[in-house]
């Protein structure tokens, strides 16, 4: 985690953001000298407590190598990996009889890698440890160059890297007319292929500069974005807006970008919208809502550069089967609602019990929130959220660590969520208006 946010803060070093943000110097010190203090004597570094790594890839279970030691040392590539490009883009902001120690550790990490290069069998392994010798110039990277391309799953005109193949928008053609583009659905493996294809385009960025490889990788990564405009989760979403942002600096999409865009809607006859993209207006996000959302969407774009259009359309549903369904059940949720001993029901008791299955990759879960939204006409403020939080604490879900309240939802934080010790929690509603529905979901 701390590897993490350092590689945040240095990012925040650069000339465009120092007007903006200010990284104090002594904290960027305290986090390297934390750091160095977990290096083993093969150069690896390893995480010295449990549920606090900021992804699964850092510590997948699912090895298949034969010997303990090798699967041990292969769960710590990705992170020594990390690690090495941090120190390595730290180390000028280091003072230094530290600035020495973080170059001898760096030295002794990338020769870890480097001797790991031939136990790697996981595409985000490869990608990231390339990624880490392309940083760090080592004699090895164009082995493991070769090793990232032969990991490359093309599809179409489309490449990504992942376990198991990604796929992006489905072209439905019906009646003999033009085809459309489908959403994505959800897959087990998106975040992972979303990092390990970032990794990727940052190393290919890097030793090729634009190329139509490269061109189709960024075109892969955008193809899987969700509705919001990120991806699965915040790692992902950093790191592939950091990709795409480095493809687009290299690429000189802001000088030459120069767009016409004309949008027509079917259920709206004879009403067009044109919209002008220039490097004027190329961060600005234009909107156009569709009152009788049916037909087709008719987009002709005219000019020079790239842009990205996006067609968003929400439905409500009334029966579960109707929901749409993650690719795989990763924690159980049960939720009671009941009324309390009052005839005028002011008060609603909710009972919340849930469990991580997913114990082929971890016996628990991460970081995980809660998310409850209030039923119509009832509410909890902020201070009865937090006295409820504490007692529960106190009780019987020590890894409940916080709660946010706001008008229509309440977020409850967990350290990570046991498959054994199951967290079973209560906490009432207060009347306020006319009483509705009670909606939960989890999210990790």
């Amino acid at each position: 985690m701390t590897s993490w946010v350092l590689s945040l803060l240095l990012a925040a070093q650069l000339e465009d953001w120092e007007n903006l943000i200010y990284i104090e110097p002594k904290l960027i010190n305290h986090a390297v000298a934390f750091i160095l203090e977990h290096q083993r004597d093969d150069g690896s570094f390893w995480e010295p407590a449990s549920n606090v790594t900021h992804d699964f890839k850092m510590s997948y279970k699912g090895m298949s190598l034969e010997s303990e030691e090798s699967r041990m040392d292969t769960s710590l590539t990705a992170l020594t990996a990390l690690v090495t490009t941090v120190l390595n883009t730290a180390g000028p902001t280091l003072d230094g009889s530290l600035q020495v120690k973080a170059t001898s550790a760096r030295l002794k990490s990338t020769r870890f890698l480097e001797k790991q290069l031939d136990n790697l069998w996981d595409s985000y392994d490869v990608a990231i440890t390339t990624y880490a010798l392309v940083v760090v110039g080592s004699p090895a990277k164009e082995v493991a160059i070769k090793m990232l391309e032969s990991h490359a799953k093309v599809s179409g005109k489309l490449m990504h890297w992942s376990r198991s193949p990604i796929n992006s928008n489905v072209r439905l053609r019906e009646n003999n007319q033009r085809t459309f583009l489908l959403p994505k659905e959800p897959q087990e493996w998106d975040s992972y292929a979303v990092e390990a294809t970032s990794y990727a385009l940052l190393v290919f960025l890097t030793q090729e500069g634009v190329t139509q490889r490269a061109e189709s990788i960024t075109e892969w990564l955008v193809s899987v974005r969700n509705w919001d405009f990120a991806y699965s989760s915040t790692l992902d979403t950093v790191l592939a807006y950091r990709a795409m942002a480095e493809y687009s600096f290299r690429a000189r999409l802001r000088d030459i970008t120069n767009v016409q865009v004309q949008v027509e809607v079917t259920s709206r006859p004879g009403t067009q919208n044109t919209i002008q993209i220039s490097n004027q207006s190329l961060v600005s996000m234009n909107y156009i809502k569709v009152t009788r959302p049916w037909g087709h969407v008719n987009l002709v774009a005219h000019g020079s550069g790239q842009a990205i259009a996006q067609l968003e359309t929400r439905w409500g549903v009334e029966l579960d089967r109707f929901l749409k369904k993650p690719p795989r059940e990763y924690f159980s949720l049960k939720v009671e609602e009941s009324y309390l001993s009052f005839r005028n029901k002011t008060v609603i008791s909710i009972k919340v019990c849930t469990r991580w299955l997913a114990t082929d990759i971890s016996p628990t879960s991460h970081a995980a929130i809660l998310e409850v939204f209030q039923a119509t006409g009832y509410t909890k403020n902020q201070g009865s959220a937090n006295k409820a939080v504490k007692k529960i604490q106190e009780s019987s879900v020590p890894h409940l660590m916080n709660v946010k309240t706001s008008a229509k939802t309440m977020f409850f934080q967990f350290h990570h969520v046991s498959h054994s010790h199951i967290p079973i929690f209560n906490h009432s509603l207060k009347e306020c208006a006319v009483s509705g529905l009670i909606k939960t979901t989890l999210h990790w």
